[in-house]
């Protein structure tokens, strides 16, 4: 019966290493600019339209407004909500990417914001490895918000395996067993490494 326990409780284990995404940045902007970010001049400020019903969210209404985050590593999707109340001709918002804050930022995509209701943006990105930062660049001016900005790293599934798991059946039974786990993880576990049971 122990042995069957241990054996259930390794699979949950295993199985909930396998898939997830870790949250490089999941801002909505309680403060702007939120810790670690830059801003332009023109720059980015509170606004109280939010997508989440929380008050806050980034705001710009002048052209060239620029506002860059905080480096993340390895980022494989971004997403945000964005919204303008402004008529007449739309507002333009650029998205850029770029392995320094003060680098030069490649275009990620270019959004016209038509008025209305709060709209998603999500991109798969599909960069190098390494260090980046995202720039959100106002290039026709009206007021518009942005909330619910995410950056995020999917778990990567490896080969999970366990080594030097030392149990001979009919040879017990042991009040202790230690096993090392290899493979891949997010932060909410503790992955690697000898465990106890």
């Amino acid at each position: 019966m122990k042995q069957s326990i241990k054996g259930i409780l390794i699979f949950i284990f295993m199985i909930s290493m396998l898939f997830g995404q870790t949250y490089l940045i999941d801002e909505t902007f309680g403060t702007v600019p939120p810790a670690g970010w830059t801003n332009g001049s023109p720059g980015w400020s509170k606004g109280t339209t939010a997508y989440d019903g929380d008050n806050a969210s980034m705001k710009a209404s002048s052209s060239d407004a620029s506002i860059v985050t905080s480096a993340v590593t390895n980022p494989d999707r971004i997403s945000f909500w964005y919204y303008t109340n402004a008529g007449g001709r739309p507002p333009e918002m650029n998205i850029g990417y770029a392995t320094s804050s003060d680098g030069s930022f490649a275009a990620l995509e270019t959004l016209q914001l038509a008025k209305g209701s709060w709209t998603q943006f999500t991109n798969d990105l599909s960069l190098p490895p390494g260090t980046y930062y995202f720039q959100f660049k106002i290039t026709r001016a009206n007021e518009i918000f942005v909330d619910l900005f995410q950056v995020t790293q999917s778990i990567v599934v490896s080969e999970p395996s366990l080594s030097d798991f030392n149990y001979e059946p009919n040879n017990g039974p042991s009040f202790e067993q230690s096993f090392t786990v290899s493979g891949a993880a997010d932060s909410r576990h503790r992955p690697y490494g000898t465990h106890k049971l």
